[in-house]
């Protein structure tokens, strides 16, 4: 297991991500990064990282858009385009925007197309949960699954997220819909190591 240390992740995942966006988005998308793999959500934490920076260069990811254009919606329902940009900063911009529609109406629903991967649906479950709402937090994906019997993907693991607030703590339930995680599971060849990385907070 290899330690590094929270500040430390932030610092230097925030100067390659500035090559992109402003400083402030640099420092808080870092932060969702780390943040993840401190909570232990090492498969959407800071080993998506590289592959952010990749989608960004390629253009898979407009790293120019970091919130969402309403484009439909009426009282508690509203609908977003997100142009493909930066996934985990519009979340928290939708998830934001929903907590709002429910605090006004009793209830919301938010809906996001166009997005590019927002890294842990369970953060923004649990986000609504400490405000003191349930949520519900669902995506597609791309087809990565085989149904049973057959030998190509036809399917995605759509991950979906509850959460329900509680005094003691919230409890969030952040699931794929397949056994495993797409990024959970490794295939490594003999005599390879794939290490894990942790991050920490504090000495």
């Amino acid at each position: 297991m290899i330690y590094v240390q929270y500040d430390e992740a932030v610092r230097e995942m925030a100067k390659g991500l500035t090559r992109f966006m402003g400083e402030e988005d640099a420092k808080h998308f870092a932060e969702i990064f780390a943040g993840n793999s401190l909570d232990g959500i090492y498969s959407h934490g800071m080993n998506r990282y590289p592959r952010y920076i990749s989608d960004m260069e390629s253009g898979l990811c407009d790293p120019k858009v970091t919130k969402a254009e309403k484009v439909g919606g009426f009282g508690a329902l509203e609908v977003y385009d997100a142009h493909f940009g930066v996934g985990p900063l519009i979340a928290e911009q939708m998830t934001a925007r929903a907590i709002e529609l429910a605090k006004a109406h009793g209830i919301a629903c938010v809906a996001l197309r166009n997005n590019s991967h927002w890294l842990r649906a369970g953060r923004y479950g649990l986000t609504m949960a400490d405000a003191g709402l349930m949520g519900i937090c669902f995506t597609n994906t791309c087809m990565n699954l085989t149904a049973w019997g057959t030998l190509e993907p036809s399917t995605g693991n759509n991950p979906i997220t509850f959460a329900i607030p509680r005094e003691k703590g919230s409890l969030v339930m952040d699931m794929a819909v397949s056994q495993y995680a797409y990024v959970q599971t490794i295939v490594r060849g003999p005599g390879e190591i794939t290490p894990s990385v942790s991050v920490r907070k504090g000495e």
